[in-house]
Parts: C-alpha cells; sequence; structure tokens
C-alpha cells in the first residue's frame, strides 16, 4: 500500500470516531488525565499502605522496580498534562456531556486532554466534530462555548 493511501486510510478512520474503533470500544470509557491522576494516586496510596502493613489480609507482591518507575513516568506525564485543580472541576468538565448531547464522550476526552482552545485547532484535530459541524449537528457557536466552558473549569480551584 502506497504511502499517500496509507495516510488517507488513517484520516478516514479518524473521521469515523468511535465508530472506526469497532463495536468492543462502544462501551469503553475514555479517561481524561485527571482521572488517570487520580488512579495512579490512589494505587500509590494502597501500595504505600501494604508496604506499611495496614492492610489486613493476603498481600500482593509488590511492584517489581521496572514497575515503579513505569507508573511513575505516567504519574509525572499525568500531572504535567492535568488541567484541573479539584475533583469537582473535573465533574463540572465531564457535565458538558449533559449540556451538549451531540458531543461524544471521546469527543470531550480529546478536547480535554489535548487542551484544544482554537476552534480551528479542534476542527483539524477532532474530524468529528468538523463533520457535525458540515452535517448541521453542532454549531460553530455551541463549540466555541464548550472550549471556553472547559477553559473556565480548568482555572477553578
Amino acid at each position: 500500500m502506497s504511502m499517500h493511501r496509507q495516510q488517507a486510510t488513517q484520516e478516514e478512520d479518524a473521521s469515523l470516531g468511535l465508530r472506526g474503533l469497532g463495536p468492543e470500544w462502544e462501551k469503553a470509557h475514555p479517561l481524561w488525565n485527571a482521572e488517570v491522576l487520580l488512579i495512579l494516586q490512589h494505587h500509590q496510596t494502597a501500595i504505600a499502605k501494604e508496604e506499611a502493613g495496614g492492610v489486613g489480609g493476603a498481600t500482593r507482591a509488590p511492584p517489581s522496580a521496572q514497575t515503579q518507575q513505569r507508573m511513575q513516568q505516567t504519574l509525572q506525564y499525568v500531572r504535567a498534562l492535568n488541567n484541573y485543580h479539584s475533583q469537582a472541576a473535573v465533574d463540572e468538565a465531564m457535565g458538558l456531556l449533559d449540556q451538549y448531547p451531540m458531543l461524544d464522550k471521546w469527543e470531550l476526552a480529546l478536547l480535554n486532554n489535548l487542551k484544544i482552545d482554537d476552534l480551528d485547532e479542534c476542527l483539524t484535530l477532532l474530524p468529528t466534530l468538523r463533520q457535525k459541524k458540515d452535517e448541521g449537528k453542532i454549531e460553530v457557536e455551541q463549540i466555541e462555548r464548550i472550549l471556553a466552558d472547559l477553559k473556565r473549569y480548568q482555572t477553578l480551584t
């Protein structure tokens, strides 16, 4: 397959959004960087409690040095990319799915995780939103409001 055809296929797949991933992804929940941060922090706390002997019952083997290193690297990464100061702000931002039912949870996660705050960038990076705009399923003003709302929630403390 030529490089040009390969790129065209990838672009076509991106325009399909979730449908391009297959039916097994329909029930999957896309994680925001803030959620990954919370999960890893919780996991670290659980490991620390186990190591301190604070957990009753059978204990797991401690994570390998390589696993601990990867977890630390991932934790640093999501801390750097986390754009929320509180769980309440994350919850409010996720509430945008209720306010804008034409948005798909993957689109909102991508808007958030990619820190998109410009309409042109949004329509370029998310072909599904461009397609929805072109089909009249979402208005430019709605997309701009979504981006502004995300930015507002990201600055809440």
